[in-house]
């Protein structure tokens, strides 16, 4: 196949994902209005033909994608099954026994009975039962050194079995922690989602993943050029030389340059 993007990638345990989704990260920057900005793109991008979308619990966006994609469903657009759903399990929810509790809360604010992917968000465990961000009396966030992710990912595994999760995986896990967790399970995670840009090719993990079967999703493709954490001297994958040439060259928009054989939002 030459000159195109495949719409579905097939993950390891069978089922298709779409290539392209919408990421609602950014959705929680504007905290006046941020609900309502996030249904109108989400229903927007549905009109386009959009038809996967990722939120979060930590993103405070599952309500608004709820309420966006009930909407176009009852307007009859488009039906629940056409839909793939991502969602991630926040880091003070790592207990093994705290999982699907968890996946369940995310559920009851998309208004679903299921999600397409459940992700670890990320391989690290924060102190749970003190909110999403615990913090000492010096405002350092209080790990729990003692979780481990390999058993939250049995909590994981326990979320698919009961049907809550079609297919579940992880998210910004390092080489060694992706190959801890494999050696430690009958059950492979589907996909991991990491960040992959011009700028942070993040090579080592792709080729590890491949090897592993696992599907890399990347999110950031664009770079992210609207971070609030960005620096006066951070390069633009916009206005980079180099990827513009080449662009040309193809006759083609640095944006199509960004498009290749895995998912990215």
């Amino acid at each position: 196949m030459t000159g195109t993007v495949e719409k579905f990638i097939k993950m390891n345990d069978g089922i298709a994902i779409p290539v392209i989704g919408l990421g609602t990260f950014q959705g929680n920057y504007d905290y006046t209005s941020v609900h309502d900005i996030v249904v109108k793109a989400v229903k927007t991008a549905i009109d386009l033909g959009y038809r996967h979308f990722d939120t979060a619990l930590v993103y405070d966006t599952e309500a608004a994608v709820g309420e966006a994609v009930r909407d176009k469903i009852q307007e009859g657009v488009v039906r629940r099954e056409e839909l793939f759903i991502v969602t991630k399990l926040w880091c003070n929810s790592h207990g093994k026994e705290n999982v699907v509790p968890a996946l369940h809360e995310s559920l009851r604010k998309l208004g679903m009975d299921y999600v397409d992917l459940f992700l670890i968000h990320w391989p690290v465990a924060f102190k749970s039962g003190s909110g999403l961000l615990p913090k000492d009396a010096n405002g350092q966030i209080i790990l729990d050194d003692d979780m481990d992710f390999t058993d939250t990912w049995q909590g994981m595994v326990e979320c698919r079995k009961l049907g809550l999760a079609h297919s579940i995986g992880i998210s910004n896990f390092n080489e060694k922690q992706i190959k801890r967790l494999v050696e430690s399970t009958d059950v492979l995670p589907s996909l991991i989602q990491i960040e992959v840009n011009p700028f942070f090719s993040n090579d080592k993990i792709v080729s590890l993943c491949q090897q592993l079967g696992i599907t890399v999703a990347c999110y950031s493709p664009l770079g992210k050029p609207g971070r609030p954490w960005k620096k006066d001297n951070d390069p633009f994958i916009s206005t980079d030389v180099t990827l513009n040439e080449i662009a040309k060259v193809h006759k083609k928009t640095w944006t199509t340059l960004e498009k290749r054989q895995r998912p990215f939002y």
